[in-house]
């Protein structure tokens, strides 16, 4: 027979061939079982060399190789030898092939009578990884001798299922037949302790280290310890933390972790800060847990404070550090800081990337977010997770992109990272809000088992959609499947009531949330139903209800009565619900701006003018839906909407020294500029605003036309077709002057066709040429105002065309002279 050997020495040719060094790398895959003749014979062990082959094949991970090989070697009558059938075992654990471990488990039972328990509890554990708990159950009862492995392996395996019993039982019986666990029995047993329920058990367990003099050893302390904070029994935790007489790191992130997530972050704090001071060496894992109390706190400085720690160490470019460091800063709103430290990581994994993404979407920076998503997905693709797909979904949501959206999901279909959860929930709402309720659906039937945060955004969609009827249908489904609304649910439920102007019914489902569904309405749920009073026009039904309802009116109570106020023009009621908003929140510019409204719609200039100054004291940076500067003690209104250049260059330029942050003293001194055809001038106000790095949102529309995204701002009149799109508008000249349109000014008139969502619709009446096609879709990122509202219904009157315009509210879906919202919104 032709073999390989590996001689230790040519001086020694009598001693047994060396193969526990062997060097499984250089034995060939072509290893010969058939008889032939050599010219040197070489004295060998029958089977040495076919069982090294087979072991090199099982170690590197060659599984159908090796049975191939194994299966020659039954053929050639070599038998396979216990160390092998060891290595096809492990083999077979860590690949989890549990038919090749079955097959393999047969042969072993008839080339061995009596197996070693050494390899019996291979056996055991390739069954347990490989998730065959009922074989690892038989193989355990019928082991004739069990030691301290086999006993730990079954533990183990029962506690990953979740079977605390078994496992405890294992431990009984241990104890009942005299036999002493060891350390490692302790330990597996209390890993496995991790539910409050657990805690009594727990405790007897310790008991038990106590008695058997093992408390001193520190991994059975450190277990003791991580049981009880699991457990959620921290007092027991500190207190045998206290009586440690050596600390291990351990130990104090064990408690640290406890701390944080029972939202006791300052007590983690603390912790570390003794730390820090006793003087303990630490390991990177530390930073880990106090950066994520930071976070929880949001309270940057103490982050800086650990992150002037980290930088002191060199642990800046450790992934494992700068990533809770990253994700530290995002959580507490300072992306800068986050991109600082995240240019400091030496090889960010999937992780860091995840919270960089996150916190583009965070900032609003949603396109930022989709650019560094293809960034990535061109370059290291290993990077991606389905955190990361679940940021992208969010940020194609908001920016209405189905397009980049559905590219997103296909892309992340073929990786298998599409979340089960958050990520299919995430797809719904993606799709929901970007009108395509058919893929939302689409995807809400592929799941499996929905939970609540799939049918709640499924639910939210249809209500976003202006579908209430069909929001409330799929609730009640949701109900008879089984599946128990949360709060979330419910302020979706009354979200569809108050657009559809359903009053009862949203009175009917506040009244049944607790004893009906045991969910306790809270402040957001009551602000609902003043919603559905409010826009409604039962403005003193919503009055009363706010004076008779459990809680104090908060700031979003008031708001919804004062856009009510605003919308059914309601001055008397409007100043009481202006006053309580601003005193609850003077940084809300509704506090100010819908006062406003009123009083110029009711001609009182002088409180008008008020409002604008109160606003000005405060530097509040809301656009505000006309231009005013306060020059010499004199309010000064309309430069843009008169096209008064000469004034408006005087007035942006007041503004821009009283507040430089407010982007309207560049954006409407810009629009004047492009209006006369000073391009240069116009220039140099966007290179103004981008040097001070100004993000506020200007009021844009857009539409999706063979795939191209347009956009159209206030008076735009850069679109290769303007000169075709206000002719379009044109034709509507006579909805503008009459009974339908109420609107006395020329000016008015003339700055209302300037409206993006107009210029938007007009694109799309170009674009279809009185061709039949779908709805004509526009996407707006602020409210739809009224006029524009009226002017949607009237177009889809007049031309036949169905129009959806979906705003930063809801979806409204023009047909007919008619909306969805039926004027709710």
């Amino acid at each position: 027979m032709t073999t390989i050997l590996t001689l230790q020495s040519s001086r020694t040719p009598s001693r047994a061939p060396v193969t526990k060094h062997a060097n499984f790398n250089q034995i060939p895959s072509w290893v010969s079982l058939k008889s032939s003749t050599s010219s040197v014979k070489l004295e060998h062990k029958q089977g040495q060399v076919e069982n090294l082959h087979l072991v090199s094949l099982s170690k590197h991970g060659k599984l159908n190789e090796a049975f191939e090989f194994f299966q020659e070697m039954d053929k050639a009558g070599v038998s396979v030898a216990p160390y092998s059938y060891q290595c096809l075992f492990e083999a077979c654990r860590e690949l989890g092939s549990l038919s090749h471990g079955r097959v393999l488990h047969d042969r072993m039972r008839k080339d061995c009578e009596s197996p070693s328990v050494t390899l019996q509890n291979c056996v055991l554990q390739m069954y347990c990884e490989c998730g065959s708990l009922e074989d690892a159950d038989k193989v355990f009862d019928e082991m004739p001798e069990l030691n301290v492995v086999s006993r730990v392996t079954m533990m183990s395996a029962y506690a990953g299922r979740g079977l605390l019993d078994k496992a405890v039982g294992l431990f009984s019986g241990m104890l009942e037949s005299g036999e002493k666990p060891t350390s490692s029995v302790y330990t597996t047993l209390l890993k496995s302790l991790v539910n409050p329920r657990d805690l009594n058990v727990g405790r007897q367990v310790h008991g038990h280290v106590i008695r058997s003099g093992l408390l001193g050893n520190a991994s059975i302390e450190a277990g003791v310890l991580n049981m009880y904070v699991k457990c959620g029994w921290l007092v027991g935790a500190k207190l045998l933390f206290d009586q440690m007489v050596v600390k291990k790191p351990v130990a104090w992130t064990g408690l640290m972790i406890g701390y944080t997530k029972a939202g006791r972050a300052r007590d983690a704090l603390k912790l570390f800060v003794d730390l820090v001071t006793e003087g303990v060496e630490w390991d990177s894992f530390v930073f880990s847990v106090v950066l994520k109390a930071c976070a929880s706190l949001e309270e940057v400085n103490l982050g800086k404070q650990i992150h002037a720690c980290v930088a002191k160490l060199g642990l800046e470019s450790d992934v494992s550090v700068g990533t809770p460091l990253v994700d530290c800063y995002i959580k507490c709103s300072s992306f800068e800081s986050a991109l600082l430290a995240f240019e400091k990581i030496s090889e960010p994994n999937d992780v860091s990337w995840s919270a960089i993404i996150s916190g583009y979407c965070q900032m609003s920076q949603f396109e930022e977010a989709i650019k560094t998503f293809k960034s990535l997905r061109t370059k290291s693709a290993a990077v991606l997770n389905s955190f990361t797909y679940t940021s992208v979904f969010q940020a194609c949501s908001v920016l209405a992109d189905c397009n980049i959206g559905g590219q997103v999901h296909g892309d992340a279909i073929k990786r298998s990272l599409v979340g089960s959860q958050y990520g299919e929930s995430a797809l719904i709402t993606m799709y929901s809000k970007c009108g395509c309720l058919d893929d939302a659906h689409a995807v809400f039937e592929s799941m499996d088992n929905p939970d609540v945060v799939a049918w709640t955004a499924f639910i939210s969609g249809h209500a976003y959609y202006g579908n209430a009827s069909e929001a409330l249908r799929l609730f009640e489904e949701m109900v008879r499947c089984g599946m128990k609304p949360n709060s979330v649910t419910f302020i979706a439920v009354l979200t569809a009531c108050s657009h559809a102007g359903l009053i009862e019914q949203g009175k009917c489902y506040l009244d049944t949330m607790l004893p009906k569904y045991s969910v306790a309405p809270t402040i957001d749920h009551y602000d609902c139903m003043i919603d559905i009073y409010s826009r409604a026009g039962l403005l003193e039904e919503a009055l009363k209800f706010m004076k008779s309802m459990p809680f104090e009116p908060d700031a979003m109570s008031w708001k919804c009565f004062l856009s009510g106020c605003w919308t059914h023009k309601n001055l008397e009621l409007g100043e009481i619900a202006g006053e309580e908003l601003r005193q609850l929140d003077p940084e809300d510019t509704a506090g100010y701006v819908l006062p406003f409204n009123l009083y110029t719609q009711a001609g009182r200039w002088e409180e008008a003018a008020e409002m604008m100054k109160l606003m000005n004291d405060k530097m509040l940076k809301k656009e505000l839906s006309c231009s005013w500067i306060r020059e010499k003690g004199k309010i000064h209104r309309g430069c843009w909407t008169h096209k008064n250049l000469e004034l408006g260059e005087i007035a942006g330029e007041e503004l821009r020294q009283l507040d430089p942050e407010d982007t309207a003293g560049y954006v409407l001194p810009f629009n004047l500029y492009t209006q006369a055809g000073r391009w240069e001038e116009a220039a140099e106000m966007m290179k103004l605003m981008n040097d001070k790095m100004l993000k506020k949102e200007l009021s844009c529309s857009w539409i999706r036309e063979k795939g191209k995204i347009h956009r159209f701002i206030v008076g735009d009149k850069h679109h290769p077709q303007t000169q075709e799109i206000y002719e379009k508008l044109k034709e509507f000249d006579d909805f503008m002057e009459g009974d339908v349109f109420q609107c006395s000014m020329t000016e008015r008139r003339e700055q209302l066709l300037d409206h993006s969502e107009r210029l938007a619709i007009a694109y799309g009446l170009i674009s279809v040429n009185g061709h039949a096609r779908g709805p004509i879709k526009v996407f707006k990122n602020l409210r739809a105002c009224p006029d524009c509202h009226e002017f949607a219904k009237h177009v889809s009157l007049v031309t036949g065309h169905e129009i959806i315009i979906r705003d930063s509210r809801r979806f409204h879906h023009f047909k007919e002279g008619k909306c969805s919202c039926n004027d709710y919104w």
